[in-house]
């Protein structure tokens, strides 16, 4: 069956709005490429669009692409699929909003160090970037989105608390694994807590636009699974904090390894503490025996459930 123009009516039918149509001539085929089927390319009145016509007859228009996302969704080596919750695309570009209504200074970064996962940095409105910032490193438990638990969770508010009170502080918050959170910092999935920690410096110097970032200790937290990232870097040797706060979150051999690593000399001066529930009880005993005579070293059971911890605990 042949062709026939838009706008005109096929042999034996007259009828529907094609038969009151004006006859429109063929549209110019251009030249036609040997090895390849006649096509040509003609742009139509509408800016930004382009109609692709063939000797098949007229193709829908091609639309534009939309405009890149601040974190596109690309695929990652480590860390998971895109199918993580509506992806990590969406997960930091809801983070980001969350950190810009907060004031201050923020940027996200797909870190290598953290799997290919997003970094949040968040610095408060009145920060000096003259003077040390203490980085506040926060790593959440498993299955949590970034956003969720900066929305939902509580945590931003407090983070403008915390940030009224100590403002040369930098807000660290990597997004954990969503399905194994065991492998999070985990140096056998290509991640690193000291590679983690050279990147953040790197990006809070541009950040600030400072050469060079000088930090004033490190401040570091995690809650429930997010003690794998903790187990996992002293594993490699590269756990470095000033203060360390596990809130509910003793997660296999994590009690052993810490009482051996505030051992060290060059620890001494790195203080802990420790929130729980009943049923970490067991961990917290046998983390007792190993630092209990450790004047830095304090112990606080919970009056609140496990996912509230973080939200009433940030400020005290």
């Amino acid at each position: 069956m042949g062709v026939h123009p838009p706008g005109s009516a096929r042999p034996g039918r007259s009828s529907g709005l094609d038969a009151f149509a004006s006859p429109r001539p063929a549209p110019d085929k251009g030249p036609v490429l040997s090895g390849s089927p006649a096509k040509s390319r003609a742009f139509s009145d509408a800016p930004g669009r382009e109609t692709a016509h063939s000797s098949d007859g007229y193709r829908p228009a091609r639309q534009r692409r939309p405009p890149r996302s601040v974190f596109p969704n690309r695929p990652r080596r480590h860390g998971g699929s895109r199918r993580q919750g509506g992806g990590l695309s969406a997960i930091a570009n809801a983070a980001s909003q969350i950190l810009h209504d907060l004031g201050g200074q923020h940027t996200l970064l797909r870190s290598p160090a953290n799997g290919g996962r997003p970094v949040a940095l968040y610095v408060p409105p009145r920060v000096n970037p003259t003077k040390p910032l203490e980085l506040v490193l926060f790593f959440h438990g498993k299955g949590g989105r970034l956003d969720e638990i900066l929305s939902q969770g509580g945590i931003a508010a407090e983070i403008r608390k915390w940030g009224v009170r100590h403002p040369n502080s930098l807000f660290v918050l990597p997004q954990g694994h969503r399905s194994n959170g065991r492998d999070w910092m985990s140096s056998f999935r290509g991640e690193s807590f000291g590679e983690l920690l050279r990147e953040v410096s790197k990006a809070a110097a541009k950040l600030l636009q400072t050469g060079k970032l000088e930090r004033g200790g490190i401040l570091l937290r995690v809650h429930s699974t997010g003690g794998a990232a903790l187990e996992n870097a002293l594993d490699a040797g590269e756990l470095e904090a000033d203060r360390i706060e596990i809130w509910d979150g003793l997660q296999g051999d994590l009690p052993r390894k810490l009482g051996h690593w505030a051992q060290d000399p060059q620890n001494a001066k790195s203080s802990i503490a420790i929130v729980y529930t009943p049923y970490q009880q067991g961990r917290v005993r046998s983390l007792r025996k190993i630092l209990g005579n450790r004047t830095n070293f304090r112990i606080e059971r919970s009056r609140f459930g496990h996912g509230q911890i973080p939200r009433h605990y940030w400020c005290r």
